[in-house]
């Protein structure tokens, strides 16, 4: 899978890279210093990170956060799903 493809399906690409690494979500969570639920959520597209956990994350994978989020699916204020988002948002928002 190439870069466009894993931006573009974000909470894909972060179980993709996990899978890969051979981590539990736990041992994630663990070594991005999250809760494993964060690392589930951002998974299955129910929150975005905020950029530092993004970054985080990236660390513990050992992998660019480009390859795992768009930089316009951060969410640096915490507030929720940017509107144009093609990859993050919430159930009832849909």
């Amino acid at each position: 899978m190439d870069a466009t493809a894993l931006t573009t399906a974000a909470p894909c690409a972060l179980a993709v890279h996990r899978f890969a690494s051979g981590m539990t979500q736990s041992d994630l969570a663990a070594k991005a210093r999250l809760s494993r639920a964060a690392i589930a959520n951002l998974e299955s597209g129910k929150s975005q990170p905020r950029r530092l956990t993004a970054e985080s994350i990236a660390r513990a994978l050992g992998v660019p956060v480009a390859d795992l989020f768009s930089p316009n699916d951060l969410d640096p204020a915490g507030t929720g799903p940017r509107e144009n988002s093609p990859v993050v948002r919430r159930r009832d928002e849909r």
